[in-house]
């Protein structure tokens, strides 16, 4: 029973990010795939930069409103729940910009057919995220807690975004960089707001039976259920 608490604890923080970051997006990452080609494919270098700059401003302040959510809860919480809780959530809150930031990179990759590239980051950030847990097994004491995990997911999705942005901005034209930012913000946000209801309608619907399952079975049992279905995918 213990086991299954500590796996639905590692798991439950990960998770809660990957939805949060379906709604720290806005949508955007889709919004980049789909102007940025037409903009470069234009020549329209003004709209291409105004994107990014908007994108990530954008996104950055939404998640970072979320995080600052979960300070709040975390506050408010206090003793109702564990330290360890609180540290896990607090982390999460923190690597959520990252997770967003890491998506609109990926995205303008894309955009610029820079395919192989625009999952260099991601894979790195596994391959990091080995290396830390690897290294954190021969540091003493060191359990695996929920904050543990969370804290190493951190620093290596922080490294992913950091090979991420240097990739980006390598691989953008030389245009793009000398060019006027232009903005039309309305469009981008009409975009932004139907990609946000399609995929949270998705993230709802990938995340039911675990939804459902909680009124049935304790809390271990969901934990173990949630490992397992995602190794099963």
């Amino acid at each position: 029973v213990d086991g299954g608490r500590a796996l639905r604890g590692v798991h439950c923080c990960p998770e809660l990010d990957l939805g949060s970051a379906v709604f720290g997006k806005f949508g955007q990452d889709t919004a980049r795939v789909r102007f940025l080609a037409s903009f470069q494919s234009l020549g329209d270098w003004g709209a291409f930069r105004g994107l990014l700059r908007w994108s990530t401003a954008t996104v950055l302040g939404i998640s970072c409103l979320i995080g600052l959510g979960v300070v709040m809860f975390v506050q408010v919480a206090g003793d109702r729940i564990s330290v360890e809780m609180a540290r896990s959530l607090l982390l999460g809150g923190a690597l959520l910009p990252v997770l967003t930031l890491l998506a609109l990179n990926s995205a303008a990759l894309q955009s610029v057919k820079r395919v192989a590239a625009a999952e260099t980051p991601r894979l790195s950030g596994h391959i990091v995220l080995a290396l830390l847990a690897g290294a954190a097994m021969l540091v003493p004491g060191f359990a695996f807690s929920p904050s543990e995990v969370m804290g190493l997911t951190l620093a290596a999705n922080l490294i992913s975004l950091g090979l991420g942005i240097i990739i980006l901005r390598r691989s953008l034209p030389q245009a793009v960089l000398s060019a006027h930012p232009t903005y039309t913000p309305r469009l981008w946000t009409a975009v932004g707001l139907a990609m946000l209801a399609v995929n949270g309608q998705f993230l709802v619907l990938s995340r039911i039976d675990i939804l459902m399952l909680k009124f049935f079975v304790t809390d271990s049992e969901v934990g173990i259920y949630s490992i397992a279905s995602r190794l099963a995918l």
